[in-house]
């Protein structure tokens, strides 16, 4: 206690500033996918359907563009461009392939509203008689003998 008297100078502790960072946006989304985790897993078997039925068939477009040939495949064959297409034109069959697939398409349209016509008239019909069958039968469970003597 004899050093009371003395008086020591010290400096005083420095401040050190530590500036707020805010979170990276990956971290972000990060903690936000893992929060929905469960909503992400509900979402997996739509984006595989996806994925599946919609982007990898897109591959075979590349096929327009290329010399196929069974051996080395879709991505191993020549790139001719568009080679094909001019040969398209130049063989005067483009006219033969959009008329005949317009006029697919249209009978297929007319054809399936026939179709779907038919089908609902049919059941129509068999709900009508089914109707008129009940009817009867209520009808004839509610006469009484008196009045089959009328």
């Amino acid at each position: 206690m004899a050093n009371t008297a003395q008086t020591v100078e010290r400096e005083a502790p420095q401040a050190t500033e530590v500036k707020w960072q805010k979170p990276s946006k990956f971290k972000h989304f990060l903690k936000t996918a893992w929060d929905c985790k469960i909503l992400l897993a509900m979402l997996l078997p739509a984006l595989t359907y996806v994925i599946i039925f919609s982007y990898i068939p897109m591959t075979g477009i590349v096929l327009a563009f290329k010399k196929y040939n069974y051996v080395d495949g879709i991505y191993g064959s020549p790139w001719v461009g568009f080679d094909n297409f001019k040969f398209l034109i130049i063989s005067d069959k483009l006219w033969p392939l959009t008329r005949n697939t317009l006029l697919y398409n249209i009978v297929f349209i007319f054809l399936g509203m026939f179709l779907a016509v038919v089908r609902w008239g049919c059941s129509n019909f068999e709900n009508s008689v089914i109707s008129e069958m009940q009817i009867a039968t209520f009808a004839e469970s509610t006469i009484t003998e008196k009045d089959r003597e009328i």
